[in-house]
């Protein structure tokens, strides 16, 4: 377990205040001679929804197991709701919902009689559980499905199943472990439109690793950068842009003769070009550029002549701040 000491230590280390309700505290975890977590040491806040993101192979599996408690961790200290959950995580099994990429449904069974069994499972009153099971599946919209059998049904309904029997208990607590993995890209996006929808309806701090960045960055409130088991970064996604981001600044012009004048201009400015296109009617020009420079190229193109029809600054995606940190120290 983790002493008040060391509780205290892993919320200095996340620059937080705010309620903790699970933390990995100098966690390493090894297979054998193979070291899949190194030292790591991460603070879920209450309320927060965590991405953790890294390539394959970085750990992301691993560290969902660990607050699992279906992993012991080799070094180091696990806690959930101040408890060690291979020791006594039974008894808040309720408070935990998860969705790992192997579903883990029962296929010869209806929908209904599997979301039944985990509520039983979990000791849902029986008064209850229906009610429960029903907005369960009408959340997630397979209400209509309620008595086809598993095998029945494509890969991206089970997903659904699977993720209205992981949110069956309204729990605290909610893992999802590559929630998209294998689906079609319509099959992805029902599954984050409806992953949005639970963050906005239901108080739940939810982890979830992906490789859907631009998706899962709709609804995360943080983020955590996993490479070869150590985090290289994690915070807030408000503070990882301030640290990290480089906006992108978009100026279209009228004509071609504008835009020939402004790339003179845009020139001496000595930034890198992210993409220019001069055919068509369109003629944009797109430069990387900190925060406040889009007002003094505005002045050096009225300098020359040239006013830009319209000027827009975009802020860097996660993906392109994935590839900034992940690119660090290699």
């Amino acid at each position: 377990m983790i002493s008040s000491e060391d509780s205290t230590l892993v919320t200095r280390c996340f620059s937080r205040s705010e309620e903790i309700v699970g933390t990995l505290h100098e966690v390493t975890k090894a297979f054998g001679t193979v070291t899949a977590l190194r030292e790591v040491t991460l603070a879920l806040r209450k309320g927060s929804v965590t991405a953790c993101v890294g390539p394959n192979g970085a750990g992301k599996t691993t560290m969902v197991r660990l607050f699992l408690g279906l992993l012991r961790p080799s070094a180091g200290d696990v806690s959930v709701f101040g408890m060690d959950p291979t020791q006594d995580g039974f008894s808040r099994r309720g408070d935990f919902g998860v969705l790992l990429e192997n579903h883990g449904l029962y296929e010869s069974l209806p929908v209904a009689y599997n979301l039944e069994l985990y509520a039983r499972l979990y000791g849902l009153p029986s008064g209850r559980r229906r009610r429960m099971i029903e907005d369960a599946l009408s959340l997630v919209g397979m209400s209509e499905s309620v008595g086809k059998k598993v095998r029945q049904l494509s890969k991206g309904m089970k997903q659904r199943v699977a993720l209205a029997r992981a949110i069956l208990t309204d729990p605290e607590l909610l893992f999802l472990d590559e929630p998209t993995s294998g689906l079609d890209p319509e099959g992805a996006e029902m599954i984050l439109d409806l992953l949005g929808q639970i963050v906005q309806q239901r108080e739940m701090t939810i982890l979830v690793t992906s490789h859907n960045l631009p998706e899962i960055e709709r609804f995360c409130s943080d983020v955590v950068f996993l490479r070869n088991g150590s985090i290289l970064e994690h915070g807030t996604l408000s503070e990882l842009r301030r640290r990290y981001a480089k906006p992108t600044g978009y100026f279209r012009f009228a004509s071609s003769e504008d835009y020939r004048k402004a790339m003179e201009v845009f020139r001496t400015t000595n930034l890198p070009v992210v993409e220019s296109d001069p055919s068509g009617l369109t003629h944009v020009a797109a430069y990387s550029f900190g925060s406040g420079e889009s007002s003094h190229i505005t002045e050096a193109l009225g300098r020359s002549g040239v006013f830009p029809t319209e000027v827009r600054v975009q802020e860097s995606s996660l993906l392109e701040m994935y590839k900034r940190i992940m690119s660090m120290d290699q």
